[in-house]
Order: structure tokens, then sequence, then C-alpha cells
């Protein structure tokens, strides 16, 4: 039989929801859910390459990555690094070594 995903209430449940409702069906639907988690830093060393570790690894994290290049280009004082009047390119960044990457981020 084809797989059929679970309905978080019975058909006759199929209706809009009172607002007293709300809580104990979002209750239920987040305490039922299974939830497995695959980033990367979570994984056993057995992982290999997928298996990442250390301080360079951790300020280059995408989410920090995303966020530097949020605020390019760093040319005020107060930057530890300052990369001049322009930013790197994605590219150019990620051509760098990864200390270098990090040093930017950090």
């Amino acid at each position: 039989t084809p797989f059929q995903p679970a309905r978080p209430w019975p058909n006759s449940m199929a209706k809009l929801l009172s607002i007293d409702a709300v809580d104990a069906v979002v209750a239920r639907c987040v305490r039922d859910v299974e939830a497995i988690d695959v980033h990367t830093h979570l994984l056993p060393p057995t992982h290999g390459n997928l298996l990442l570790w250390g301080i360079d690894e951790l300020l280059t994290y995408h989410y920090l990555v995303a966020e530097l290049f949020m605020v390019m280009p760093c040319v005020s004082e107060e930057d530890s690094v300052s990369v001049g009047d322009a930013a790197p390119s994605p590219d150019d960044f990620y051509g760098w070594p990864k200390p270098r990457q990090a040093e930017l981020v950090f």
C-alpha cells in the first residue's frame, strides 16, 4: 500500500479550530512528530569528512558566513580584519584557506 502520512487530527475534526483548541492541537502535533537532526557537526568520527570540528569550522559555519555577507564590507576601524573598499566575492571568500575565512568571520 502507498505511504499515507499521519493526520494530526481525525477526519471529523477537518474544520477550523476554535482559539481554545489550538494550544492542545499544536502541543499534540509537536509531541508526536519524530525529529532527526542531521547536522554535520553532530555526526560521529566514523563519518569521516562529513564531521566538522575545530574553531575554524565553527566560525565558518554557513549561518555565520551568511550573516557576514549581509554586513560586508568591513571597513570601520573597529573591525579586526579590514577587507578594504570592497567585500570579497563569495567565490573569492571560499577560495581562501579556512583559517583566513574564519579570521574574517571572527
